[in-house]
């Protein structure tokens, strides 16, 4: 009786976890007008090269980057 009870309480924690990832797949984000842009946030710090590196990674990749420091 108590190998029954067992398989019970798997097979119910193993349907509650199965309907848990299935909730969180349905979330999701809506695409915005802005999708092709990255944003940088850097500390303040070295902006001529980071906006130099961006621009490097824009031509080659074809996504804009904004750096914002």
């Amino acid at each position: 009786m108590k190998k029954i009870g067992f398989v019970l309480f798997v097979i119910l924690i193993v349907a509650g976890l199965i309907v848990m990832t299935s909730m969180d797949s349905e979330k999701q984000v809506k695409s915005k007008k802005d999708d092709n842009i990255v944003f940088v946030y850097g500390p303040g710090g070295p902006f001529g090269p980071m906006e130099e590196l961006a621009k490097h990674f824009s031509k080659g990749k074809g996504i804009q980057v904004q750096v914002i420091a």
